[in-house]
């Protein structure tokens, strides 16, 4: 796997969209800013690998339909509590909820609003918790969708498959470790280094996860792989190996081809190079193969 370690570079602690939502909220209040303290102990570094990130703990989320409107978790009260160990045991309103909470929170500063009331927790009823416990909220949204659960779901799949073969298969127990020590070696924020198309590195958890579908990201991962396997091959420079998206466009032409848009068309005009390389290999018969 040493190929598929990513690019740390710099902290990433939620996904795109995450990160766009969590900055406007800054722009309406400087309150809606999460500390700097309290991301160090709150949310995962950059630096955790990923077996440090599954066990990373992070609030659970709610999965009951809330009937509180969004006004009732605003307050014009100051801040009682910045218990971060509170703040970490407090469960996140379902998404749906916090969705709406966001879309709120201009309003309720404009109307006064200096804190965030939880109706929906037993812990934090009757506490007034600062702002930025909004915009943590989406964060760890966004981490337990996009990342953290498929990798605790690909983990939970090797230790089952591990304790399975652990008499009859030693072969691929020896793999599994080796799985495991991947993960426990790189990061789980960043890219994915050494194909075409850069990736979330989250997107490996689906080699490791039971009966999980692979996607066109996984499939043209692997196409690279072959592609350079290859390219180190002696005869390697006579095949072509194309990715998915050769392949939409191929169907595409087809369905343009007698319309005159697949012959005049610039969008098609690899395909067509393809088309007109093949039918030289064909009239030529020299030993070279497109695929």
């Amino acid at each position: 796997m040493s190929s598929l370690i990513p690019n740390a570079g710099q902290l990433q602690v939620s996904s795109e969209s995450g990160v766009s939502r969590t900055n406007f909220l800054k722009f309406i209040h400087p309150q809606f800013e999460i500390p700097a303290e309290a991301q160090k102990i709150l949310l995962p570094t950059a630096s955790l690998s990923v077996l440090e990130y599954i066990q990373f703990s992070l609030p659970i989320i709610s999965n009951t339909p809330l009937v509180h409107p969004p006004s009732a978790f605003f307050s014009q009260y100051d801040p009682t509590s910045m218990d971060l160990n509170i703040i970490a045991k407090i469960p996140v309103p379902p998404a749906a909820t916090v969705n709406e909470l966001e879309k709120a929170c201009q309003t309720a500063v404009h109307a006064g609003a200096k804190s965030v009331l939880c109706p929906h927790s037993v812990v934090a009823n009757n506490m007034c918790l600062p702002l930025w416990v909004l915009p943590y909220w989406t964060e760890v949204l966004d981490l337990r969708t996009s990342s953290q659960d498929r990798w605790v779901k690909a983990e939970e799949s090797l230790r089952q498959r591990n304790n399975v073969w652990k008499k009859s298969n030693p072969t691929s127990c020896m793999l599994i470790q080796e799985v495991y020590d991947a993960l426990a070696s790189f990061p789980w924020s960043g890219n994915i280094r050494g194909f075409d198309n850069e990736e979330p590195v989250h997107h490996l958890a689906a080699y490791a996860t039971h009966r999980s579908w692979l996607s066109d990201v996984h499939e043209n991962q692997m196409l690279d792989m072959l592609r350079r396997d290859l390219a180190l091959s002696p005869n390697g420079s006579r095949i072509v190996v194309e990715n998915l998206q050769f392949m939409k466009t191929l169907q595409m032409a087809y369905a343009n081809r007698d319309n005159g848009t697949y012959t005049s068309s610039r969008y098609f005009s690899r395909i067509r190079g393809t088309g007109e390389a093949l039918s030289s290999v064909r009239r030529t018969n020299h030993p070279r193969s497109l695929d």
